[in-house]
């Protein structure tokens, strides 16, 4: 009779255990499941009619394509527009209130449609003008790559806002028939 009561004992102890496992971790995780699925399908649903109203695979090309001529002769500008480059990043040192500036125009890298062409810029001043070139820069739709950028304390006896600045741009430019001439 022990060993039967014993054994109703394990048996009512396997059942709470698992009731427990039941209630207290698989029906919570099975409800968060069941939920974002059905999240996910709403999202699906959302996402087809979509779809369905997007325009065909081929106008979406044509659009790109236009948008992107369209944008290109400002953006990546003939040979020609060079002055208005460098005039360009001289109104930005003065906006910037910076000093001891030098503006450098190394040699052109050619590289068949595009060629690029690589400054090397040199000025002093604070974080603050530095920050608000970098702005103007950022904010003008000519492509221009910041390559390398340096910024120091030009020594002890310098005020402490003070910092000498290098910086390595590179812009680029598209060959026109005409320059070719």
């Amino acid at each position: 009779m022990n060993s039967d009561r014993h054994w109703l004992v394990l048996a009512a102890t396997a059942v709470g255990l698992t009731l427990a496992f039941v209630l207290v971790a698989w029906l919570p995780q099975h409800r968060t499941i069941t939920t974002r699925l059905e999240q996910i399908a709403a999202y699906q649903e959302r996402l087809a009619a979509g779809l369905k109203s997007a325009p065909a695979p081929a106008n979406t090309a044509q659009s790109v394509n236009i948008i992107s001529d369209a944008h290109l002769d400002i953006a990546v500008p003939t040979r020609s527009d060079l002055g208005t480059l460098l005039s360009q990043l001289g109104e930005d040192l003065n906006a910037a209130s910076v000093t001891d500036r030098k503006l450098q125009a190394r040699a052109i890298a050619n590289s068949g449609q595009f060629s690029r062409i690589p400054l090397t810029l040199h000025f002093q001043g604070s974080f603050d003008a530095l920050f608000t070139f970098l702005k103007r820069i950022e904010a003008r739709a000519r492509v221009i790559r910041i390559d390398r950028l340096v910024a120091k304390r030009p020594g002890d006896n310098a005020p402490a806002a003070t910092l000498n600045i290098d910086i390595e741009l590179s812009t680029f430019f598209r060959e026109t028939p005409e320059d070719a001439s």
